[in-house]
């Protein structure tokens, strides 16, 4: 064949059809930005799930408890609340690795006050940590609310008198929760309970005691709208009281601006 038929081939030749999402989405390379070893276990992985009977399902589960790291060990043993006296879990009576990584990570953690998660509010389900030494050095959790959802959670860098705009914007109030919460103890579950103690604001304690003030209003629609209402009303003032503040603080910053200078006329010499 003639070269001069090639180009006439090529051009005839139909293009691929492009990529939809779907293929780019099955076809695409997960294996991207993983080590050798990550590799690794994601083609033994693969393996055992397509060729063992049961999915390789006892397989994974022994390479996994195997390939555990601090932070899966934390997971599994640590615990809100510990006493001092507390005798080691270990068989041979002394403590084991997984016991002495929780032991060490509560004792820096700080138990005088708490920080929250407040995202699940209205089921009543509310998250609660003890402070870090980061929390403490920066007042997060004592000086700031606690809820870490919260505008005023992180400490703003400002100025003396706009702090004192802002505190009275936002006032702070420590509360004693009542903290029920369930662990793990020789493989069963136990439900606990703690007194915590958090500081929060006023929209932020709204959202504390949301479930119970609508459980104490059932009887009426009225009544439970109220409570939601009460606290879009509050979370309202506090933004208007914020927007206050700037527009101050912006005023009480502004440059002035420089007066313009008119030639004055020269005044006439008196003749003698």
């Amino acid at each position: 064949m003639s070269r001069r038929f090639l180009p006439q081939l090529e051009k005839k030749q139909p293009g691929s059809p492009p990529q939809d999402a779907h293929s780019k989405r099955i076809f695409s390379n997960r294996l991207q930005g993983q080590t050798a070893w990550q590799r690794h276990q994601e083609y033994v992985a693969r393996y055992l799930r397509v060729y063992e009977r049961d999915g390789g399902k006892a397989r994974l589960e022994a390479l996994a408890a195997g390939n555990r790291n601090d932070w899966d060990v934390l997971r599994e043993r640590h615990r809100f609340l510990r006493d001092d006296d507390e005798v080691p879990s270990s068989s041979s009576g002394g403590s084991s690795y997984e016991d002495e990584v929780a032991r060490r990570y509560y004792s820096h953690l700080f138990k005088e006050y708490a920080v929250a998660d407040l995202k699940h509010y209205k089921s009543g389900a509310i998250a609660l940590r003890w402070r870090s030494e980061e929390d403490v050095i920066e007042g997060i959790g004592q000086f700031t609310c606690a809820n870490t959802r919260c505008e005023d959670h992180q400490r703003r860098a400002t100025t003396p008198r706009r702090n004192e705009v802002e505190a009275s914007a936002t006032t702070l109030t420590p509360y004693e929760v009542n903290f029920a919460y369930a662990e793990r103890e020789e493989g069963e579950m136990v439900q606990k309970n703690a007194l915590v103690k958090v500081v929060l604001c006023r929209r932020c304690a709204r959202k504390l005691n949301y479930k119970r003030e609508h459980e104490r209003v059932r009887e009426g629609s009225t009544s439970a709208s109220r409570a939601d209402r009460r606290l879009r009303e509050d979370v309202k003032a506090d933004q208007t009281a914020m927007v206050e503040v700037k527009e101050k603080d912006k005023r009480r910053h502004a440059r002035p601006r420089p007066r313009s200078r008119s030639a004055s006329p020269s005044r006439p010499r008196n003749e003698r």
